[in-house]
């Protein structure tokens, strides 16, 4: 896997730093888990303040583009990112209904 970082941002109001690139890939287009390990690798910095903001294949090639959020802190991550974007990088867990839940319990 090829990641070259193309825009580097501070954002310091969210204490993070955006990032944009491309990631050049051989078989399949990586996961969010692969790309993290990845990005916090090349920029060193520690994996559990990197998020995957989405990941965009171009269109006959085998690269993606890709925006990557580092925070100051885990706090900060947890505070500041997006529940959806949390769940997908497995740091919280997804809420079941309650509707959905007492169906459960019936059957």
């Amino acid at each position: 896997m090829d990641l070259k970082i193309g825009e580097k941002k501070e954002q310091p109001l969210l204490k993070r730093t955006a990032v944009r690139g491309l990631v050049g890939f051989e078989a399949s287009t990586p996961s969010r888990s692969e790309l993290r390990k990845k990005v916090a690798e090349v920029l060193k910095a520690d994996e559990a303040k990197v998020t995957i903001s989405s990941i965009r294949t171009l269109f006959g090639e085998k690269k993606a583009a890709f925006v990557a959020n580092i925070y100051s802190s885990p706090q900060d991550l947890d505070k500041y990112e997006s529940v959806v974007t949390l769940t997908r990088h497995g740091l919280r867990q997804k809420k079941v209904k309650a509707s959905k839940e007492a169906a459960q319990a019936k059957a």
